[in-house]
Formats: C-alpha cells, structure tokens, sequence
C-alpha cells in the first residue's frame, strides 16, 4: 500500500463526506486508475437521495473516464491496453462465470460488484468508484481505449450517453440490428 487517496463518500442518504484512503497496491490482475472526469447521471442523484439498492458507505461515480497509472502484466495484456493509456471504464465489474457473463450479458452479472454502485467503500482497497483521484480496476474490468486526440469530456459523452442510449434502445426499444440494404429500402 502506498500513500493515501481522496475520495467523495455517500456514507448515508443525503450526507457525503472527504475520506481518504491507503492508495492501493497493485496485483497482476489489477490496475490503478487516476481519475480525469467522472460523469454524474439520474442513477447518482437516486443514490444520493437513497432509493437505490446500493449499500453504503460508497464511492460515488460510475461514469469514469481515466488514464491507467500502475497495473499488472496480466491486466494489462488480458485487455491490451498499456500504462498511460486514458480508457472509459463499464461501470459493472463482470465475473465472467455465470450464465449472463458466458452468455455475452455481463450488465446482468449475477455477482453484483460495479464500480460507483454495487461495491461499498468498506470493502478492500475501498476505491470502488470514479469520485477519487484514483480508482481501483479490479480483475475482469471492463474497459474502452480511448483515442488520444479524442478530449476526457468528449469519451464521457460518447462512452455514456452516446453508448447508453443505444444499449438502452436496443434493450428497452428491442432496436435490432439490420442490413444497410434493408434501412435504405434497397433490394438485397
């Protein structure tokens, strides 16, 4: 463990507080994020009003945008990304065991770990949401590279509005995917 990191806590509905936590060590299948931007949705506000389900105390921020700082080889060749590289961070940790992880739904995840959700800050290395200057990644972290000529406000948007609408489309709407032919009523 290093030297010790800030980070926003919901420690009840209504009531946040600056703690500080010791900077976690790195393991071979983990990483360490600084944190450039963290985006704040209608899921933040509920939390933060208490109709979630999400245990407390809890790092608020699930929408994460961040530069790589440490990480683990196996990290690091298991996702292809390198030391340095800014990444958008998919809020649900997946296990890749269950039948919704194997089956290609890993939002579905039966284990319930998210960063800014799911996983409280009391639980090690306590770093488990995108309000703090660093982030753990844990082991099975979902993440998107991001181009460096593309700006940390730009990815958010594209990562997280952009990005949800269509998921939430496809899900709730049932969108489908379709030939370029079909959408423009030309023939096959």
């Amino acid at each position: 463990m290093g030297p010790d990191v800030a980070a926003l806590v919901l420690e009840a509905p209504g009531r946040l507080q600056r703690r500080r936590f010791l900077k976690p060590t790195v393991e071979e299948d983990t990483a360490l994020l600084r944190v450039e931007l963290v985006g704040v949705c209608g899921t933040d506000v509920k939390t933060y009003a208490g109709s979630m389900p999400y245990p407390f105390p809890l790092v608020l921020g699930h929408e994460i945008i961040g530069r790589i700082e440490e990480a683990g080889a196996r990290f690091l060749t298991d996702r292809g990304v390198a030391v340095g590289d800014r990444v958008a961070v998919v809020a649900r940790v997946p296990c890749w065991s269950c039948a919704a992880c194997q089956g290609g739904r890993y939002r579905d995840c039966l284990r319930r770990t998210g960063y800014g959700t799911w996983t409280p800050a009391d639980h090690p290395p306590h770093l488990w949401g995108g309000m703090a200057e660093y982030m753990h990644l844990a082991a099975g972290s979902v993440l998107r590279v991001v181009p460096p000529h593309v700006s940390p406000a730009a990815a958010l948007m594209v990562h997280t509005v952009v990005g949800n609408g269509f998921e939430w489309t496809r899900i709730v709407g049932g969108l489908r995917k379709k030939r370029r032919s079909a959408l423009l009523g030309l023939p096959a």
